[in-house]
């Protein structure tokens, strides 16, 4: 058996770089993922009530969706280091 130089570091697992992907794309609530055409829409002056029937969710997702495009895609911490273009 090989002994270490006591000069030699010992490498943890905690120093090792790794780069994981901690998002399931059908983990992200359907709010998160129509949120920019749901804005685009009520800027063109379209109501809740037609912008959910054409994106095929209710009046209450809708809403939900526009809420939270306005508060920012950040603002919701289970995103964090991953970009929401990414997702979509």
């Amino acid at each position: 058996m090989k002994w270490r130089a006591p000069s030699e570091r010992i490498r943890t697992a905690s120093e090792i770089p790794i780069e994981v992907d901690l998002t399931d794309e059908d983990a992200v609530p359907i709010y998160m993922k129509i949120s920019e055409k749901v804005l685009h829409l009520r800027r063109l002056g379209m109501p809740y009530a037609d912008i959910a029937k054409r994106l095929g969710v209710n009046v209450w997702m809708a809403k939900k969706a526009a809420g939270w495009g306005r508060i920012g895609r950040t603002a919701w911490t289970g995103l964090t280091h991953v970009s929401i273009r990414k997702i979509m």
